[in-house]
């Protein structure tokens, strides 16, 4: 088995690595930046790179309007398109020297402009994929043969799962061991970074760009020096004493997190806000918000929070205590589509979703076997792969 890896990511270096050290077949990786491409460059295999050259320009584009990048602003729509055109490029010419072999391809997330390159190109050329997600428990990855979140073959079909429905499904069972998953974590693995680290990964990704302009590439980001200044400054937040009970939680979203922005018709954390607290307002109940940990501006949230505070004093209330804790407490849950929602379904609270969400569709058997046989029990922050696991993941790409 061969196998063409998109890459974009050190996490997804690492998964990679890990995976190939008991993968009985070739890995050629497909790298969306210099950071990638220099981390695996001991890697034997082809490395690819999404170069733009004339040859692209014949490549015709679909709406990428509301892809991940341009709604993210890490390329402008120019940018995207050419990346876009690398990639379908890159990828023709590089079936084309291996049309006699059966090539795979591997895509964590599926939700950078190239990935939608990818997909397009192997739907025309009937290659089968396979698409990797973050599962938000410890210990388990999400991976599915059509995409991601509303992408996925599970969200078209929710009852597709019952073909991984094991003889003995104790649903209560299931639901007790990820809610302990859960409210055990230690560490959420999208927390934001010191501030060290924040400057040392700008000034990779400066250094990235900088080699992408200089080689003609268009990579999943472009930025300068002087991009991504806050001009605004740190807004400080006081939190409130939550009621025993009888309010309706709302964990917020990282607002460039694909689930606001892709997922989520109104695209907007704010608009998120606004319409949780319409809800609230609506069942005249009053409304807890947590800010997210990995949030990257924190002042846009906390100036609208803020604001709000001040029109509804008594109706909306911030809170920083546990999600379990916040869970437990409240009477029902609204979210975009997170994993928090997940969890509070698991814990038998009502839940809205905002956005498209597998997690409103699924029943709760189905939700039982997503978490307890749909999970590949492999972490991809921290990935331990053994033959039999590889194996199980092999099975998934072939379709078994």
């Amino acid at each position: 088995m061969k196998i063409l890896w998109l890459v974009s990511t050190l996490e997804d270096t690492r998964f990679l690595k890990d995976f190939y050290s008991f993968f009985e077949g070739e890995i050629d990786v497909f790298h969306l930046n210099f950071i990638t491409y220099f981390n695996l460059k001991k890697h034997k295999g082809i490395h690819l790179l999404p170069k733009w050259d004339a040859a692209c320009s014949n490549v015709e584009v679909p709406d990428i309007t509301k892809s991940f990048n341009v709604l993210s602003n890490r390329l402008t729509h120019t940018e995207a398109k050419k990346a876009y055109q690398a990639t379908s490029q890159k990828l023709a010419e590089y079936f084309d020297k291996h049309k006699d072999e059966a090539v795979f391809l591997m895509i964590p997330s599926g939700r950078h402009v190239h990935h939608i390159a990818a997909t397009n190109f192997a739907i025309k050329n009937n290659i089968k994929r396979l698409y990797i997600n973050y599962s938000n428990f410890p210990g388990y990855t999400f991976f599915d043969p059509e995409g991601t979140d509303c992408l996925s073959s599970i969200y078209r079909d929710p009852s597709l799962l019952l073909k991984y429905k094991p003889k003995n499904l104790d649903i209560n069972a299931v639901f007790a061991k990820f809610a302990k998953f859960k409210e055990e974590q230690k560490k959420i693995p999208q927390a934001a970074s010191s501030n060290f680290k924040l400057k040392l990964k700008k000034l990779i990704f400066v250094i990235d760009s900088y080699l992408q302009r200089l080689t003609n590439t268009y990579g999943d980001r472009r930025i300068s020096l002087t991009s991504g200044k806050n001009t605004q400054a740190n807004i400080s937040i006081e939190y409130d004493k939550i009621p025993a009970s009888d309010f309706i939680f709302f964990p917020l979203q990282v607002s460039t997190d694909q689930q606001v922005l892709v997922n989520y018709n109104k695209g907007s954390i704010i608009s998120a806000i606004d319409e949780a607290l319409a809800l609230a307002l609506a069942e005249n109940t009053l409304l807890v918000v947590r800010e997210h940990p990995a949030e990257g501006n924190p002042s846009l949230v906390r100036s609208h929070l803020i604001n709000l505070k001040e029109q509804y004093p008594n109706q909306i209330y911030i809170s920083n205590m546990l999600v379990p804790q916040l869970i437990n407490l409240c009477s029902k849950v609204v979210t975009i589509n997170s994993t928090v929602g997940l969890e509070s379904r698991i814990n038998g609270k009502d839940v809205v979703f905002l956005g498209n969400s597998f997690y409103e569709k699924a029943t709760d058997e189905l939700l039982a076997i997503y978490l307890d046989s749909y999970f590949i029990e492999v972490d991809y922050h921290s990935p331990k792969f053994t033959y039999e696991l590889s194996d199980s993941v092999s099975q998934r790409i072939l379709g078994v």
